[in-house]
């Protein structure tokens, strides 16, 4: 014998601990929910993004799955080619820095690694501190001036 709420509970609803869902076949008795029973997420933890191809259990994200990412902490410039894995930025991806912590300026051959400045990689400028005026002949790096 039992109340309406009882009949209810026991006959219709949960006669073994199943839930609302799982009973009118949106949901399944071993924690499935709503979503994974009808197609946009699994019983493994899934989101609804990895069952319908944007995103996959092993952690990856929507852009990952979509090509613009990976899953090993890539991301989406470094997957069309203008940034990389290994720390790279999208300067050096595309010719113009190196990941050895060369700048834009170095790659394109006005300035170097060691510490040279644009003026020397021109022509103007020395390494060993010289100046621009001794460099085109009109001074000397012992203390002489450009006029003598």
């Amino acid at each position: 014998k039992c109340s309406e709420i009882n009949c209810l509970l026991i006959g219709i609803w949960l006669p073994i601990a199943k839930i609302h869902g799982e009973m009118i076949g949106i949901g399944s008795p071993i924690a499935k929910t709503h979503g994974e029973m009808i197609g946009i997420g699994s019983p493994i933890v899934k989101t609804h993004g990895e069952m319908i191809g944007i995103g996959s259990p092993i952690v990856k994200t929507h852009r990952e799955m979509i090509g613009i990412g990976s899953p090993i902490d890539k991301t989406g410039r470094e997957m069309i080619g203008i940034g990389s894995p290994i720390a790279k930025t999208q300067g050096e991806m595309i010719g113009i820095g190196s990941p050895i912590v060369k700048t834009h300026r170095e790659m394109i051959g006005i300035g170097s690694p060691i510490v040279k400045t644009h003026r020397e990689m021109i022509g103007i400028g020395s390494p060993i501190v010289k100046t621009h005026r001794e460099m085109i002949g009109i001074g000397s790096p012992i203390d002489k001036t450009g006029r003598e």
